[in-house]
């Protein structure tokens, strides 16, 4: 390398250490610096917000796509509690569903409301005593799933949310 190439790269990385070093403010981290744009005390979200797409395919049609009493039920009701747990582990526990629910006929309101219970009784067996119900994840295909949902911080707080959005359909969550 000569020495005018020498001097174009050394030129070239102090400019560019120069520029990195300009973009934060001393004492501050990029991530504090963003937030100071987004303002001092705006809150920062801990999970996404599930689309309609999200919430009917991930949550409401587990729900209302699980018929007691059939051939399977009791697999099929394993993969429906491991699609809404990991709804709320996705989304956490709050969902919207007072229009949905305002338009839904009153059979389908009562085998969303049975569904639920289900569900949920399913799930707080899974909480308490996971291997007396691991059999069952298992041979409905989601045991690998619902362990590593188990698995996460908060999931738990989260359905217990989510189970009061399921039990009370028609309140507007924040209201």
């Amino acid at each position: 390398m000569n020495k005018r190439n020498v001097i174009w790269v050394a030129l070239i990385l102090a400019l560019s250490l120069l520029l990195l070093c300009s973009c934060t403010p001393r004492g501050t981290s990029l991530k504090e610096d963003q937030n100071s744009v987004q303002g001092e005390n705006a809150p920062v979200p801990s999970q996404p917000r599930a689309t309609e797409q999200e919430l009917q395919s991930r949550l409401l049609d587990p729900v209302l796509n699980w018929y007691p009493g059939t051939a399977g039920s009791s697999l099929k009701l394993a993969a429906a509690a491991a699609e809404v747990l990991s709804y709320a582990a996705d989304f956490g526990g709050t969902a919207d569903l007072a229009s949905w629910w305002d338009g839904l006929p009153d059979e389908e309101r009562q085998r969303f409301e049975g569904n639920v219970e289900e569900i949920s009784a399913l799930l707080e067996s899974t909480r308490e005593d996971y291997d007396s119900v691991r059999g069952l994840y298992e041979d409905a295909g989601v045991r690998e799933k619902m362990e590593e949902l188990c698995s996460r911080d908060g999931v738990w707080k989260n359905w217990e949310s989510l189970h009061r959005c399921l039990k009370n359909p028609q309140a507007v969550p924040g209201a």
